[in-house]
């Protein structure tokens, strides 16, 4: 099981950096070598994925007590 989490958690990290660069969200300058990640446009994201994981983290907690959500 615990494979299968980390395998989901990686596919999970290249399909977010896939997105992050293919928005124009981050820029690998070849000659300075050096990434540039813009991060206004990526606040929003992170706002959704800390109430997503804020929400889903509750309920949990809520079931660990003897709860239903």
């Amino acid at each position: 099981m615990a494979g299968s989490i980390g395998l989901f958690i990686r596919m999970a990290l290249y399909l977010g950096g896939a997105f992050v660069a293919g928005q124009g969200w981050a820029t690998f300058n070849p000659e300075a070598g050096t990434l540039t990640i813009q991060i206004e446009p990526l606040v929003e994201v992170l706002a959704g994925l800390s109430v997503f994981g804020g929400t889903f983290a509750a309920s949990r907690i809520v079931k660990k007590k003897g709860g239903t959500t």
